[in-house]
Parts: structure tokens; sequence; C-alpha cells
């Protein structure tokens, strides 16, 4: 009895670790991006602050402020494991270029079950800076594509979770001449990042529609309410971002 009692338990676990709701060994989650998902972790000094140059040790900052943290608070909440591990690896500032030159040592060391990556916003900030109005996006697109490729190649059965970059008419960038053209060039960014989703079969977290059907819908409060400087998300929004990444990560683990 207490032999087919011991059978079952381990076929039952054996099905869920097949299905994809828990992780053998225990999960590793690392949200790579720019300044929203950084939230200062680590306590940074100097702008922008890599990753060796930022402190660890300190577990009220080691995970920022912002929908990562919130993430890692619910999942570490809810499913208490001491050997899950989560690591906020966003730079503040960081292009998609730029993300791609740490990917190695900031994300692919980690050896992650779980990659979260949010870029975009900064790739369109500095070509305005430039005078541009538009972007490589094919380039971009590739090599997006390629480090989602890259990452499953050297990672098999790992989890790609790809988000949407946004904006809204806020602050001084909401007052500037080519809001239009960086909000036109970041709608296109969020169309390939859902290309490259597809393409790879990564999980697509779409915070670019869902801060435009957030902004369109609640009028009570103005665009500020949710995105305080036209790239940088309040509270309030890091919350719902939180509440999304979640829903869609619990949709793709427990099929």
């Amino acid at each position: 009895m207490k032999a087919g009692m011991i059978a079952a338990g381990a076929a039952a676990v054996l099905m869920l670790t097949a299905s994809g709701i828990m992780d053998a060994g225990g999960r590793t989650i690392v949200f790579a991006g720019d300044s929203i998902t950084d939230g200062n972790w680590g306590q940074p000094e100097g702008w922008p602050c890599p990753t060796e140059k930022r402190n660890e040790w300190d577990k009220n900052h080691v995970y920022g402020h912002g929908f990562a943290e919130m993430v890692i608070g619910e999942l570490s909440a809810t499913e208490p494991d001491a050997s899950n591990r989560y690591y906020n690896r966003g730079i503040s500032g960081n292009t998609l270029a730029q993300l791609a030159e740490r990917w190695d040592r900031d994300v692919l060391a980690k050896d992650p079950t779980v990659v979260s990556v949010l870029i975009g916003t900064n790739d369109v900030h500095y070509a305005l800076e430039r005078g541009e109005t538009s972007l490589d996006y094919a380039g971009w697109g590739a090599m997006l594509d390629s480090l989602v490729s890259l990452t499953q190649e050297r990672l098999p059965g790992v989890r790609v979770i790809l988000c949407t970059p946004f904006t809204v008419k806020s602050g001084n960038p909401g007052q500037a001449a080519d809001y239009g053209t960086r909000a036109e060039m970041t709608l296109k960014l969020d169309s390939i990042v859902e290309s490259v989703g597809v393409r790879r079969g990564a999980t697509v977290v779409d915070f670019g529609g869902m801060v435009r059907k957030l902004t369109a819908d609640t009028t009570a409060v103005e665009a500020d309410y949710w995105i305080w400087d036209g790239v940088h998300p309040t509270t309030a929004l890091h919350n719902l971002m939180a509440k999304e990444w979640l829903k869609k990560f619990r949709g793709c683990t427990e099929k």
C-alpha cells in the first residue's frame, strides 16, 4: 500500500514537471532590460551602472523597485522554495544592442529556467535625440531574434518571456513635437517583439497594448498617473504590469 502511494506520488510529480508546473531542481528567473526593469536594484552608483558594481548582498534592494520586484515578491510568497533564484538584470539607459553585449555574463551565466525581456524604449529615445525618425527595424528584430534563439539553444527547455515597450503622452516626451513619432516607433517595436515571440515560441506580455487600452479607457485620471514622464511607470502601473506578467507566466507554465 505504502509503496503504491509512493509510486503514485512520484508519477504525479513527474507529470507536473513534464507539464511545466514545477521546475525540477528549482526555478531561476532573470529579468533583463533597461531602467523600467532596473528600478535602482543593487543601489547603483553612477549611470549607467554595470552589474558588477552593484550591491547584491543587501536583500532590501537586490531586486530594485518596480514590476520585477513585485513579481518576485508574489512568486516568493506564494511558492516558498529556497532553491528558487531571482535576478534583476535591468540596466538603466540600455538599448537592445547594449543588452546583447552583456547577455552572456548577465543572463546566460545564471543558467535561468525563465528569461524575461523588456527593451526598446531607449532605442527610440536615442534615435529621436539624434534627429532620426525611424530605426533599422529589420536589424533590431534580427538582433532580438538572435538573442532568443541563442538562449533556447544554450538552455534547452528555457522559457522566454518577451514584453512589449510602451509610451504615453506625458512629461517632457509627451509635450515634445516628436511625440507622435515616438509613439509610432514604439508601436513598430511592439509588433516586432510579438513577431519574434510567435516565431520562437516565446510568451509575449503585451505591456504596450495594455498601456494603450488603459489610458484610453481610464478617463478619471491623466496619462501621467500611470507613466509620469512618458517612459517610466508609476507604482500603479508597475502593479498592473506585474499582474499581467504573472497572468501570462502562469498561463504558459500551467498548460
